[in-house]
């Protein structure tokens, strides 16, 4: 559960629209090795500070919210960098990780420049959680 748990933060973040200064409203979806996944999330640009949070779910093919939690997200001049956490529902146990995504723009871009990058070209990358890591991948639809 904790690499499907980790896949979904990453997820959630990079399919997000993040536009404006007001919270974002979204559902995404994935799959690979045979799993399609599911959710909804949130995301609030901070326009000050130039960081955004957000929060996610995860859910089961009859609709009902399975896992959630919250993520933050922040650009340095390489990459966006962020944490995440996220509940298992009926579980009092906490998951927790962190996650990048390198993307080939300027270190004053905001999120909405790497989505429009995403329809363009393959965003990746790397999340860890406890002792595991990875790589994710990500490209966005056209609207």
């Amino acid at each position: 559960m904790r690499r499907i748990v980790t896949l979904i933060a990453a997820i959630a973040l990079i399919a997000s629209p993040g536009a404006g200064a007001q919270s974002s409203i979204g559902n995404w979806s994935a799959n690979g090795s045979g799993l399609l996944l599911t959710g909804g999330f949130t995301v609030v640009p901070d326009t000050a500070t130039g960081t955004v949070t957000g929060t996610w779910t995860l859910r089961n093919n009859d609709g009902s919210t399975i896992a959630q939690g919250g993520w933050s997200a922040a650009r340095n001049e390489r990459e966006w960098s962020g944490a995440w956490r996220a509940v298992v529902s009926g579980s009092n146990r906490e998951y927790q990780g962190t996650f990048t995504a390198a993307v080939p723009l300027k270190s004053s871009a905001k999120l909405p420049e790497m989505f429009a990058l995403a329809v363009k070209q393959i965003v990746s990358g790397t999340w860890a959680s406890g002792g595991n890591t990875g790589a994710w991948s990500i490209r966005v639809a056209a609207p």
